[in-house]
């Protein structure tokens, strides 16, 4: 049983303890709401216990949360989104971000942000707008902070090379005698290697930024009222990397008709109008810092992040689910065949997105 009594007492919350239990739906860490009381007051804070087998230096994690922080509470920052609220770290007592209790686990306290809400998948183009232009502005609000005073808190988290070589190891093991199930399977991605090899014709080319890492559209608070996004949440992989990445990974969750998991492939493709509006929305925000490069090979990064997700659950049911939790025997097979539809709806329709990106940019440039 969990003592948020005495933990929350190692932070410096405003008033007594009044509760705490278990909130929102994520698989990482254990979350909970706790609310705090002064006089006729109520406060209410996010208190989560870091997953230590995921982020197994979780000291990096706070330390890189904590400089992405305090460099987002810049005035000059503020005063230039007054519509963006930035997440906010609770000290704890001896004015440290993290807190170690007794059994090696590792905590942090924020500010709970009132009167918002998160959406699980883009049902609407001007959701998928808000997304990326919130992860568009989170970006820009970075760029002067360098990305060499942040630690890689995974490491080889996006790097294609490192997931290919992980899924020939686990072609060479075949541990669990899967290999013969997916023939066809492994062609496709074969097939789709020439996607690895354009990418890194220009890898070194691109700037490295500080960048989300993980543009699913449930790392965006939305403002009840106004149905604007207010916040960039889970800052966990918030590390040294490409534009590409996070462009990419939000093409890839914000636009499939389908959930990741769909097993009837006839209902995944992209959505052309999402692909827009989250185009549109990014692009508003980034356009004036892209380099000639990367504003060239958005899409490149769309196609990279569907691939790597498809050898990244491939690579796992190979070696008989490890690492993402499965429903049932053959789930991260599944999961696998929607990511290359995914990607090959993508592709059939790469002139036309690229078309769409193209206007966009002449739009904004205008």
């Amino acid at each position: 049983m969990v003592d948020l009594f005495t933990i929350s007492k190692q932070f410096k919350i405003e008033g007594q303890y009044v509760s705490g239990e278990p909130y929102g739906s994520g698989h990482i860490h254990e979350t909970f709401l706790v609310i705090s009381a002064k006089e006729e007051t109520q406060f209410r804070y996010i208190l989560q216990k870091i997953n230590v087998m995921v982020f197994t230096e979780p000291e990096k994690v706070m330390e890189n949360i904590r400089i992405v922080t305090e460099y987002l509470s810049n005035h000059d920052i503020n005063e230039k989104n007054p519509d963006t609220v930035f997440l906010d770290l609770i000290q704890t007592k001896d004015n440290r971000h993290w807190f170690q209790d007794a059994e090696n686990g590792f905590w942090r306290c924020l500010k709970y942000i009132d009167n918002s809400n998160t959406y699980d998948r883009v049902f609407d183009p001007q959701i998928a707008y808000e997304g990326a232009r919130m992860f568009g502005n989170f970006i820009k609000c970075l760029t002067g902070l360098s990305p060499d005073k942040l630690h890689e808190t995974i490491p080889g988290f996006h790097d294609i090379q490192f997931r290919m070589r992980q899924l020939d190891e686990a072609i060479s093991m075949n541990p669990v005698d899967r290999l013969h199930n997916v023939v066809d399977d492994m062609e496709k991605i074969t097939l789709n290697t020439c996607i690895v090899e354009e990418f890194l014709a220009i890898r070194s080319a691109l700037p490295v930024r500080v960048i989300h890492h993980d543009t699913k559209i449930n790392n965006i608070l939305f403002d009840n009222k106004t149905g604007m996004g207010s916040c960039v949440i889970d800052l966990d992989t918030v590390m040294p990397g490409n534009i590409l990445s996070d462009f990419g990974d939000m093409v890839r969750t914000f636009t499939n008709s389908a959930d990741e998991d769909e097993p009837d492939l006839s209902k995944v493709h992209c959505r052309t109008d999402i692909f827009t509006e989250l185009s549109r929305g990014f692009l508003e925000e980034v356009l004036q810092i892209l380099s000639p490069i990367e504003l060239k090979n958005l899409l490149l990064g769309a196609k990279l992040m569907i691939f790597m997700q498809a050898v990244r659950f491939m690579e796992d049911y190979l070696i008989n689910d490890r690492y993402y939790k499965t429903d049932y025997e053959d789930h991260n097979l599944v999961r696998t065949r929607n990511q290359i539809k995914l990607l090959r709806s993508l592709t059939k329709q790469e002139k036309e997105l690229n078309e769409i990106l193209r206007k966009i940019t002449e739009q904004l440039s205008l």
